[in-house]
Parts: structure tokens; C-alpha cells; sequence
């Protein structure tokens, strides 16, 4: 009794061991494949702007017609069928092609003398986001849509706080686009249909059947048959090379015993003849 009851807890950790190796083989395909799914989800066009802001001296601004410089952006979120619309600002700086390249001193951006200034308002003039100093790279903002409206206006002015005829002000390339909700989502697993998934648990089954103990066993049967090879094949170059060097050792004394037969023979011809 202590004796079925050993094989059967046996019997049980076995096949609960299978029952995992599978489930992570299920696993591991269908990580695979929202990987492809996300890289395929990725590659779709996002709608982006792309513009450049021109460096504003600040001493040439003033009060009253301040706001007047920005270079304001509308977006309209109304495809968006979720609460929340993410966006991407990227901002890249370069100098006009007018200007000496090679003239002393750094820039004013690298001497913290200019600035990106930035502002995100509502359709109903409510201030969403601001920023007086956005620096070059790729930023992402996250809104809440509101019910009143779905235009968001996104504002950049290029100021300069250096009014020296030596300050080297840069140009703002900046690329706005709406980033899309679904290749945001941290778990894909929805875009997978029954047919997906069926297909990748049959995968799951041919792989299972092929390192399962108890049925097929084709990959331990190729295993051995692959040792065995490894293993006769030394001994088949051992013999080889001892079957080798004996031809060898017997064709040298064999050639040994006809050289000196020959020379014996001569020697007793010429002895002869001289008797």
C-alpha cells in the first residue's frame, strides 16, 4: 500500500511537472507573439506637425503684444475614444544657414540665455499645461478630455534673452503628434482572436509532444542516437590510426627484410666470384 501510494505522488509530481512545462511553453508563444503584435501596432502612422519656431529677441517683445509672438498649434482629439489623449512634443535645435558656424562662444540655449516657452489651453481658454524653459528631446503629455470641447491649442514661443550682437540663437524644430492609445497599452492580449490562440495551443501540444517523457520521445531517441555517434566515432578514429600505424611498422619491416635480403644476396654472389 506504502508502495502504490509512493508511485502515485510520483505519478502526480509528473504530471504536474507537464502540466507546467506546458503552460510555459503556451507562455512563451504567446509572448512571442504580442511582441510581433506590438511591433506591428507600432509601425501604423501616428498624425504628427512638424514646424519650425524662430528664435524672438525679448527686447524686441513688448507687453501688449506678447502673446501675439507664440506660435499656436489646434489639435483636435474628437477620434479619440478614450478619456485621456497622449502627445508627443519632440524638439530639435539647429542654427540658420545665414549665420557663422565657426564664430567664437557657445550658443545661447547652452548658455541658458534662451528659452522654450510652452502653454496648453482648453477650447474654453483654461491654462492645461505650461512650461517656461522646454528643453530639447521628446516630451509626452498626457490630457483629459473635455466634454465641452476636444481642441487642445498647443503654443511655443522662441525667446531670447540676449540682446549682444555675439549671442548665436538657435532655431526650434518641433514635431507634435498624437500618440496612439492602443500601442500605449501596457497588455495587448485583446488583439489575439480564438483562431490566434487556438493556433499557438497547438504549437504548445507539438512542442509538448516532442520533450514529454512518456509518449514520443523523439528528441531523447535523437539524443542518444547522437551520443552514440560521438562515442563510436573516437573509437573508430582510434582503431583507424592503430590499424594505420601497424601497416605502417609492417611495410617498414618489410621492406627492411627485403633490402637486407637483397644485400645478402649480393654480398654472397660477389664472394663466390672471388673464390
Amino acid at each position: 500500500m506504502e508502495s502504490y501510494w509512493v508511485n502515485a505522488t510520483i505519478q502526480i509530481k509528473k504530471s504536474s511537472f507537464h502540466s507546467m512545462k506546458k503552460c510555459a511553453i503556451i507562455s512563451a508563444l504567446c509572448s512571442a507573439a504580442l511582441a510581433v503584435a506590438d511591433i506591428s501596432q507600432e509601425l501604423l502612422p501616428q498624425p504628427q506637425l512638424s514646424f519650425v519656431c524662430p528664435p524672438i529677441k525679448a527686447s524686441l517683445l513688448k507687453t501688449q503684444e506678447y502673446r501675439e509672438n507664440y506660435t499656436c498649434i489646434s489639435f483636435d482629439a474628437r477620434e479619440s475614444t478614450t478619456s485621456t489623449v497622449t502627445f508627443s512634443i519632440m524638439v530639435t535645435e539647429f542654427l540658420d544657414s545665414k549665420q557663422d558656424l565657426g564664430r567664437f562662444g557657445l550658443t545661447s540655449c547652452e548658455l541658458g540665455r534662451q528659452h522654450l516657452e510652452f502653454t496648453i489651453t482648453a477650447p474654453n481658454g483654461e491654462l492645461l499645461r505650461s512650461h517656461r524653459d522646454l528643453k530639447s528631446g521628446r516630451t509626452v503629455v498626457q490630457l483629459r478630455r473635455i466634454v465641452s470641447g476636444s481642441n487642445f491649442e498647443f503654443c511655443f514661443l522662441n525667446i531670447v534673452y540676449d540682446a549682444s550682437w555675439r549671442s548665436i540663437d538657435t532655431h526650434k524644430a518641433i514635431t507634435l503628434s498624437v500618440v496612439n492609445q492602443d500601442t500605449s497599452k501596457p497588455h495587448i492580449s485583446n488583439r489575439l482572436t480564438e483562431d490566434a490562440v487556438n493556433a499557438l495551443k497547438n504549437s504548445a501540444n507539438i512542442l509538448f509532444s516532442l520533450v514529454n517523457e512518456e509518449s514520443g520521445q523523439e528528441l531523447g531517441k535523437l539524443e542518444i542516437q547522437r551520443r552514440d555517434i560521438n562515442e563510436n566515432t573516437f573509437s573508430w578514429l582510434l582503431t583507424a590510426q592503430c590499424t594505420l600505424l601497424l601497416v605502417i611498422v609492417f611495410v617498414t619491416l618489410l621492406c627492411a627484410h627485403s633490402l637486407s635480403s637483397k644485400r645478402w644476396r649480393m654480398m654472397t654472389s660477389s664472394s663466390q666470384k672471388c673464390s
